[in-house]
């Protein structure tokens, strides 16, 4: 699923200057949840993450981009 893998590579990054610009904790949070099953999973949660906050990291992952 394209969460772990967001949630891995996230984790993979040295920078404290860019993991100060993402929600990092909030990323590898939901990783291990889908990950591990904790609880279940809320595709609630899951299906407004996709709608809501992929789109938000993307701009922000762009603007880091745009910074190199």
């Amino acid at each position: 699923m394209c969460f772990v893998q967001i949630g891995e590579l996230v984790n993979k990054i040295k920078s404290e200057k860019y993991k100060l610009k993402l929600p990092v904790k909030d990323i590898i949070g939901f990783r291990n949840i889908i990950t591990h099953h904790y609880d279940g999973i809320n595709y609630h949660i899951a299906e407004q993450t996709i709608a809501e906050n992929i789109p938000q990291l993307k701009i922000l992952i762009e603007e880091i981009l745009g910074e190199s």
